[in-house]
């Protein structure tokens, strides 16, 4: 069998793969759901999908609104942190590497607190607005 054939046959996969990280990303599904959907997946593969400062403010205003938890925003960013299968924006990658490892280690940066929130989004120049799953 050919190599065109065997790719054509992957292409239902990738984009369910696409959507599944989708779902992290944007917080479409619980986070504990999303991750178990992406739990057949290897992480090292080619970028199938954008990390953007839109996800983090997001995310951001999620756990502002009290929809996620610290524990929760913890999960996520450890979740997306190092996955070859998502890029970063590019103009913005050092400010979602930096988000990423702050937010996903608080026994070395200490808890991600209100305080850290206001900096992050007086930082980010953003005024939240939670975007409801499935409108992203």
């Amino acid at each position: 069998m050919s190599d065109e054939f065997a790719e054509e046959r992957s292409m239902p996969d990738q984009e369910a793969r696409r959507e599944a990280l989708l779902d992290l990303i944007r917080l479409r599904k619980p986070i504990d759901v999303a991750v178990r959907s992406l739990a057949g997946y290897p992480w090292d593969s080619q970028g199938l999908v954008e990390l953007r400062i839109a996800d983090i403010e997001n995310a951001l205003s999620a756990y502002e609104a009290g929809l996620i938890s610290e524990a929760g925003l913890e999960a996520w960013a450890k979740e997306l942190e190092g996955r070859d299968d998502i890029d970063l924006e590019q103009q913005n990658e050092s400010t979602l590497k930096e988000f990423l490892f702050e937010a996903s280690t608080p026994e070395v940066n200490g808890q991600f607190d209100h305080s850290r929130l206001a900096n992050w989004k007086e930082r980010l120049g953003s005024t939240f607005d939670y975007v409801k799953a499935g409108t992203t």
